[in-house]
């Protein structure tokens, strides 16, 4: 049934009613962003989205970097160009930043609250970069190895609203109609019961990656609750509220 006659419910992102609160702004996921999904933006650029994306690693060197230490790291795939140690730690730990930072879509600094200057926050807006992080340190008396952790820089902004296209999303560079205060169609991970706090599903090695969910064990809360109850894969109606939570890395890419 057609948007514009009698509302079928098995079209995701369509929404319900004279609700107010609908923004729009570019979307920056290279894979796009479903319609009925989760939207995220983030502090520092608010006028861009993504579909939500693990796309933040603190990574954390277990000791300083030495004479003749030469240091390699990829992220996403893409390797950074060698750094050779450099005057001393803090100059080499500099250098490696700016290595990673020079690569396409990737943003790095060093932790401003890490006085030993071994801490990393790196970053690919609209990207998951889970498990694609590595440095390695070679040459020298003594090679310092690292930990990731990872995690969403993002902030909720609401929920995808279905447009007409050909191409049944929205791509890289199109604007994203976001359902800010709304009642949207969107796709479920698990089964879902009515009246609950939504979440989005957080494993990015399933295929439910982004969708709405209610298990916490593989889910971080965005605002929202789910108002009915229906089954796994099927569509439920959403209401998006003001987000509630937020990563704790969201401002860490802000101009200090």
């Amino acid at each position: 049934m057609s948007d514009y006659d009698v509302m079928d419910k098995s079209m995701a992102g369509s929404i319900f009613g004279l609700q107010a609160g609908v923004d729009t702004k570019a979307c920056v996921s290279p894979d796009g962003i479903e319609f009925g999904r989760p939207v995220f933006s983030y502090m520092d650029h608010e006028d861009e989205v993504s579909a939500f994306a693990i796309d933040f690693c603190k990574m954390e060197m277990g000791a300083d970097y030495v004479l003749d230490n030469v240091i390699n790291a990829t992220i996403d795939g893409v390797a950074i160009d060698p750094v050779d140690w450099t005057d001393d730690h803090d100059t080499t730990a500099g250098l490696v930043a700016a290595a990673i930072n020079a690569l396409d879509g990737v943003e790095c600094i060093l932790d401003p609250g890490d006085a030993t200057n071994r801490t990393y926050f790196i970053r690919k807006r609209g990207v998951t970069i889970d498990d694609t992080v590595t440095i390695t340190v070679t040459g020298g008396a003594s090679q310092a190895t690292a930990t990731y952790t990872y995690y969403s820089s993002q902030v909720y902004v609401g929920l995808s609203v279905k447009t007409q296209n050909s191409a049944g999303l929205y791509e890289l560079g199109d604007a994203v109609n976001i359902g800010s205060v709304a009642e949207i169609m969107c796709q479920v991970a698990g089964d879902v019961y009515a009246y609950n706090q939504a979440l989005v599903y957080n494993d990015p090695t399933s295929d439910d990656f982004g969708k709405v969910t209610l298990d916490s064990s593989n889910g971080t809360t965005i605002g929202g609750y789910v108002y009915e109850s229906v089954a796994d894969g099927e569509l439920a109606k959403v209401r998006t509220l003001l987000p509630t939570a937020m990563s704790s890395y969201a401002s860490a890419f802000l101009p200090s």
